[in-house]
């Protein structure tokens, strides 16, 4: 007599039906592969075949690499720009198509990218302490020493600007990106983005501005972040028709009100 042959029970961990972040990962990997994310873009390591259309020396006007979004963005932005794209990088000549995604469809892409970095995905504001008068002020002038202006803009970039030159606005720092990664970025921009042409300016924890926060690059990395989370407030827009080049307040005064 042949005994029934009972089949092994799989723990629920190896299930990918009884895994909410693996589940997250195939849903969005289907909505990916509807929309063609990936003629595009590379996402978590494969596609972009678009790239393979630019020449080595303007892989930068390609469209972005996306490794590793779901550690660099807020879900409440993404989903926003998912619906209604917004441009980011004033040199790229290619734009995001605005797609018809339903609620749904764009939640299931922003849950993938999370998942596959390990994120929480809910619509949560990922807020920061606000500095110090004196913490904000130190920042500031540290910000104007590391001539970040040099190549971000506050808003929009001053008249005249080259385009081709000019890195995102670090107006949109403060939605957009999540408090850790800025740590990251700024730490090591090479080891996040290879090729990009963001400097890094904390070689081994050494730092070039040593008169600010006691010359700790920690300290510095994390004013910075903070500043950025504060930056409207910190730094309200511009004056029409003045350059970008400070921040201090003769270039940041409020526009008076008219009559």
């Amino acid at each position: 007599m042949l005994l029934p042959v009972i089949p092994p029970t799989v723990p629920n961990k190896y299930l990918a039906a009884k895994d909410e972040r693996q589940q997250a990962v195939i849903q969005g990997e289907k909505t990916l592969d509807f929309y063609n994310c990936r003629g595009c873009h590379v996402i978590q390591g494969q596609g972009g075949a678009i790239r393979d259309t630019y020449p080595e020396d303007q892989l930068s006007m390609a469209p972005p690499i996306l490794n590793g979004e779901g550690a660099k963005v807020q879900p409440a932005w993404a989903f926003q720009f998912i619906r209604h794209p917004v441009p980011l990088r004033p040199w790229l000549k290619v734009r995001m198509p605005t797609f018809p995604l339903s609620d749904d469809s764009a939640t299931s892409l922003i849950r993938f990218f999370a998942a596959s970095e390990n994120q929480s995905w809910p619509y949560l504001y990922a807020a920061t302490p606000a500095p110090t008068a004196a913490q904000l002020d130190e920042a500031k002038k540290m910000f104007d020493s590391l001539q970040c202006l040099k190549c971000h803009s506050v808003g929009e970039p001053p008249p005249g600007a080259d385009l081709s030159t000019m890195a995102p606005n670090l107006y949109l720092a403060e939605q957009r990106l999540r408090p850790d990664w800025i740590v990251k970025w700024l730490t090591d921009p090479q080891k996040v983005s290879e090729g990009t042409r963001m400097p890094t300016f904390w070689p081994e924890g050494t730092s070039p501005v040593p008169q600010y926060f006691g010359g700790d690059s920690q300290r510095q990395i994390g004013a910075l972040r903070d500043l950025l989370m504060h930056l409207r407030e910190a730094l309200p827009p511009p004056t029409e028709g003045k350059a970008q080049a400070s921040v201090s307040p003769a270039h940041h005064a409020k526009k008076k009100r008219k009559g």
